[in-house]
C-alpha cells in the first residue's frame, strides 16, 4: 500500500465563499500515480468545511440560505460569549457539514460524477488562509 501527503492553501474572502478546489484535488491525485485507491480531502479549520456540491450559482446560493437559517447571525451562541470573535454560527455551519471528504480513485483518476466539484466553504466572519490537505492512499 502507498500513500502520498500533499497540501496546499487557499486565501478566502470570509463568510459565505465558496472556493473550488476540484482542480488541485485532481491534480494530486494525478501526481500521486495510485492506480486504485481512494483520496481524503479535509481542511484543518473549525470554521470551513469541504464539500461536493454542482458547480451552480443557484446551488451555491441555496446552500448558503439554508446554513443561514440553521445558523443564523442573530441568534445568541455561548462561543461568542466565550470567546467574544462573534462566529458561533461558523463553528455551528462547519460542524454540520464536516472537514473532509473521501472519494475513489481507480485507474489513477478520481471517481466524479459529471457534475460534482469539490469546494472548500468558508464560513469564518472575516477573510482567512486556509491549508487544505489531500492524501492518496492505494
Amino acid at each position: 500500500m502507498v500513500c502520498k501527503f500533499y497540501s496546499f492553501e487557499f486565501r478566502t474572502s470570509g463568510e459565505d465563499d465558496f472556493v473550488d478546489v476540484t482542480k488541485d484535488v485532481l491534480q494530486c491525485v494525478e501526481q500521486s500515480s495510485i492506480l486504485e485507491g481512494i483520496a481524503s480531502v479535509s481542511v484543518r479549520s473549525t470554521t470551513s468545511s469541504i464539500l461536493v456540491c454542482e458547480n451552480e450559482s443557484g446551488l451555491k446560493e441555496d446552500i448558503r440560505e439554508a446554513l443561514r437559517k440553521i445558523a443564523p447571525s442573530e441568534k445568541k451562541y455561548r462561543h461568542n460569549e466565550a470567546w467574544h470573535d462573534e462566529n458561533g454560527r461558523s463553528h455551528v455551519k462547519a460542524a454540520l457539514t464536516g472537514q473532509g471528504i473521501t472519494l475513489p480513485v481507480t485507474g489513477s483518476r478520481l471517481l466524479m460524477g459529471q457534475w460534482q466539484s469539490i469546494f472548500l466553504l468558508e464560513f469564518d466572519v472575516k477573510s482567512r488562509t486556509r491549508t487544505v490537505d489531500v492524501v492518496v492512499v492505494g
